[in-house]
């Protein structure tokens, strides 16, 4: 397409979106101080944002078409923020920085830019320094503050947690945040979607305040830190999940609480997998009817029998691990009620004795991963699990203590 068209005194809207756009950013757009509306976002524009475009006093949104990557969003633009961009104080909506190689610390001033409603983001760069705490100016937003995927260190300031208006959209995931996370986590009372602070290097204990964002319904990630002590129970009162609860990768300690039985509407992704959790499996695990995807509970240090509440959870259709742990006794019978499972079943890595549930042959909807490998399994091994025919990777049952012969229904899985 070649390079942007020159400036126009009198414009107040430009929209060049997605036209393939090369070369920079006219200095010369500082001069259309008219403009209301600026999206060259998802072109091939390379060099740095021009200072001049602190100029544009009267720019309310970077976007005339709602959420279409609009400002500078998503082209090859390097260098620093300016500062100057803080002076652009009546813009409202889509802040659009995102999806570049900008490579400065983050202004201070942009916090200048406190009337924002709708997006704020700066992810997807490779952003430095710490993350302002006169970014809590902007209390005003409610939809969309990013500045996930950068290089950004240090703690949260508490400012961040005025934006107590804030709905969708709260990232900070995948930088190299350590500290604890301040307290005032629960002014985000409004939040019901979107908030990932995971991938960062987070310590202490979580908040019991997190129990305020009652109304999350899906993806609240703290994956990945380094935060310990217990899982607060308070997480019981977000209730109202329904996927995306995401705790792995951490050193959370004691027991899983019972209170995470209260998510009855989740239908994915229930992960609290690799962390240092002990005591039993609570009962309250089987209340997760709705569940179709992904329980992960494996590498950590749970003990006792699996609860048979687990067969319960009849509509899973992909994903249950409760390998790497110390859990003992029998498998339960109802371990075998999985009719919709067509991925992965692991129990391996424990210390399961007795024989193996014959039930566990109903299991013929599985295609990949059937694992009772390393545990404590005596006896023959069931010709029932000459059913498990869809079964083409990962059938998984030795290092046991099973005796007998291999049986020939079982013989084609295992080869």
């Amino acid at each position: 397409m070649g390079p942007l068209p020159p400036a126009t005194n009198d414009a107040t809207a430009i929209t060049l979106n997605n036209h393939g756009y090369t070369g920079t950013i006219p200095t010369e757009y500082g001069i259309m101080t008219k403009l209301t509306s600026l999206d060259l976002g998802q072109n091939q524009i390379s060099g740095s944002i021009p200072t001049e475009l602190g100029h544009l006093s009267e720019l309310i949104t970077g976007c005339p078409t709602p959420y279409k990557n609009g400002l500078v969003s998503s082209n090859r633009l390097t260098g620093p923020v300016p500062t100057e961009l803080g002076l652009i104080k009546r813009m409202t909506s889509f802040f659009y920085l995102d999806s570049n190689s900008l490579s400065s610390t983050i202004p201070s001033e942009l916090g200048g830019v406190n009337k924002i409603v709708n997006v704020f983001r700066l992810d997807f760069n490779y952003l430095t320094g710490t993350v302002p705490s006169q970014f809590g100016k902007m209390s005003k937003i409610v939809f969309d503050f990013s500045v996930d995927h950068n290089a950004l260190h240090g703690t949260v300031p508490t400012e961040l947690f005025c934006m107590s208006r804030m709905s969708v959209g709260f990232r900070l995931s995948q930088n190299s945040l350590t500290g604890s996370i301040p307290s005032q986590i629960g002014h985000l009372t409004h939040m019901t979607t979107v908030f990932h602070i995971s991938e960062n290097q987070f310590t202490s204990a979580l908040p019991t305040q997190i129990g305020m964002m009652s109304s999350c319904t899906s993806l609240l990630r703290v994956y990945q830190n380094a935060f310990s002590q217990r899982i607060p129970t308070e997480m019981g009162q977000v209730s109202n999940i329904r996927q995306g609860f995401l705790l792995g990768h951490n050193s959370f300690t004691g027991a899983i609480p019972t209170e995470l039985g209260n998510f009855v509407r989740l239908t994915s992704n229930l992960q609290v997998y690799s962390n240092q959790l002990s005591s039993t499996i609570p009962t309250e695990m089987g209340r997760f009817r709705d569940l179709r995807s992904d329980i992960t509970m494996s590498s950590n240090r749970l003990t006792g029998k699996l609860p048979t509440q687990l067969g319960n959870l009849a509509e899973l259709d992909n994903i249950l691990r409760v390998n790497q742990n110390s859990l003992t006794s029998s498998i339960p019978t109802e371990m075998g009620q999985f009719f919709k499972l067509h991925s992965t079943y692991n129990l391996g890595e424990n210390m399961f004795s007795s024989s193996i549930p014959t039930e566990l042959g109903e299991l013929y909807k599985l295609s990949a991963g059937f694992h009772l490998q390393q545990n404590l399994l005596s006896g023959n091994i069931p010709t029932e699990l000459g059913r498990l025919t869809s079964v083409t990777s990962k059938f998984e049952i030795h290092s046991n203590r099973l005796c007998g012969y291999m049986p020939t229904q079982v013989i084609g899985i295992t080869h």
